[in-house]
């Protein structure tokens, strides 16, 4: 099933049957994509930002027209992580009944991440698990094309927790979050290096072809943002917009 959307390179698709999924995906002309995935339970302002300074990122490396999917927790998974976080003290019921859905919080990403690449598909997809594993290697198993993951504070230092199903894709990137906060399920995920399987990024400190870096410490993008809703996540005075920026789109 696929959820309408107000941009229309977005294709939210609620399908986690994994075949099933991947007939849709085909239908959309879709056989190889880069990939992301996420609880996306923090508010606009602070997931925004990593989202799309992660797939300029990823877009920088490889010029072709590559999808980029995002894949989130449903609402299953997300009632049984924070009922784990719950019984290990490390969150409470009043945080728990705060989750969003998962469309809520799928779209808080994804859109701006449309707006941002209106020459490129954006998919959605979800998973019922705790970690994408499954979903991953359904995929790959599917023969479906896995060209580049990328997580933020996972996988980026001995201590982190792992990026789960990286071994499924032909790159993995860790980038280390604004403030090297540690994300929501941090406390739920096993450690254990990477080392040689994630190619860890400050994308504080890389630069990319606009000549900076891709995100301020105060998670500000330092990208050129290319429409205007999306302003608000760039750095205060970091320039007048961009000659290719667009206005508000269906």
């Amino acid at each position: 099933m696929s959820t309408p959307s107000q941009s229309e390179n977005l294709f939210i698709l609620t399908e986690t049957n994994i075949a099933a999924l991947v007939g849709q995906l085909k239908t959309l002309g879709i056989d190889r994509a880069h990939f992301t995935n996420g609880a996306y339970t923090a508010p606009q302002e602070v997931v925004v930002p990593t989202t799309l300074a992660g797939f300029q990122f990823i877009g920088d490396q490889d010029d072709t027209d590559t999808p980029f999917i995002i894949a989130v927790n449903s609402d299953k998974s997300m009632k049984a992580i924070m009922e784990e976080k719950i019984a290990n003290g490390t969150a409470t019921e009043a945080e728990a009944k705060a989750v969003e859905d998962q469309e809520t919080r799928a779209r808080k990403v994804a859109e701006p991440l449309a707006l941002q690449n209106p020459n490129r598909k954006i998919v959605v997809v979800f998973y019922n698990e705790g970690t994408p594993n499954a979903l991953y290697d359904g995929l790959c198993e599917a023969g479906f094309g896995m060209a580049s993951l990328y997580k933020w504070g996972y996988g980026t230092d001995p201590r982190a927790g792992v990026i789960e199903g990286a071994e499924n894709f032909k790159k993995t990137y860790g980038f280390p979050f604004p403030g090297d906060v540690r994300p929501l399920c941090d406390d739920l995920t096993r450690r254990g290096g990477q080392a040689g399987t994630v190619i860890v990024k400050n994308l504080r400190e890389t630069k990319g072809p606009h000549g900076k870096p891709y995100i301020t410490e105060k998670n500000e993008c330092l990208i050129p943002l290319l429409h205007e809703g999306l302003l608000n996540y760039g750095k205060r005075g970091q320039g007048a917009p961009t000659p290719q920026m667009q206005g508000p789109h269906r």
